[in-house]
């Protein structure tokens, strides 16, 4: 196991204008990180230039850039506005190639949490497999394996991860791991990352607060 740091962990520097990217992975490296997650959240990487910025400073930190993790949204109201986000997702994975790494997660989909029913997943998911088979086979040509993470509610729930993995069937399609993301489904992370482990090509470690609703929460909460 590799121990990385996503540069989405540091959001709250790049929020208050103090780091960008650059420093973000001279920081990870400078504090023994292995790897980096590049997250465009907070930051952009439109051109081949800033690619390759990030590419060589990450060599010059000594850190492997272990992924590239993307928002995305395949439940769209039209058949030309579905075809858009696919091809705006290959665009995507072509921008992981040119970073050099062999994963990357985007998201599938995402409703609000009163209408993440298992009915409207099960409605939801033949779209959804389109869209992750045409993203994935896009990304095999570069030998990159493609994922979902368990977020995002409408497909959070380990056993609605490993449909959708199992559905896409593609050998270059996982999951990306939460930890902590079960939790906001009502599900024990010990067993679910268990169920899951087995189909997964990266883990994100978080860390959850629970308590008792009615518990005092403490300074700083």
């Amino acid at each position: 196991m590799k121990v990385g740091v996503s540069t989405y962990s540091l959001y709250g520097a790049i929020e208050k204008g103090e780091m960008d990217v650059l420093a973000i992975i001279d920081w990870i490296g400078a504090n023994g990180g292995e790897h980096v997650e590049i997250v465009p959240f907070g930051f952009a990487l439109e051109t081949n230039r800033e690619l390759d910025e990030v590419k060589k400073r990450a060599a010059a930190a000594g850190l492997e850039i272990s992924s590239y993790t993307i928002e995305a949204q395949l439940l769209q109201p039209t058949e030309k506005e579905f075809q858009a986000e696919v091809d705006r997702l290959k665009k995507e994975v072509d921008k992981a190639h040119r970073l050099g790494v062999k994963l990357m997660r985007h998201d599938v989909a995402s409703r609000e949490p009163e209408e993440a029913t298992i009915q409207n997943f099960m409605k939801d998911l033949p779209k959804l497999v389109e869209g992750c088979q045409a993203v994935a086979d896009h990304a095999a040509q570069y030998g990159i394996t493609t994922s979902v993470e368990n977020h995002g509610y409408h497909c959070q729930h380990s056993d609605r991860v490993q449909l959708l993995v199992s559905s896409v069937d593609r050998p270059n399609y996982k999951t990306t791991i939460d930890t902590g993301n079960f939790v906001c489904v009502d599900e024990d992370p010990i067993f679910a990352v268990r169920k899951n482990l087995p189909i997964a090509s990266m883990v994100h470690v978080k860390d959850f607060y629970r308590r008792p609703a009615e518990e005092n929460p403490g300074e700083g909460w």
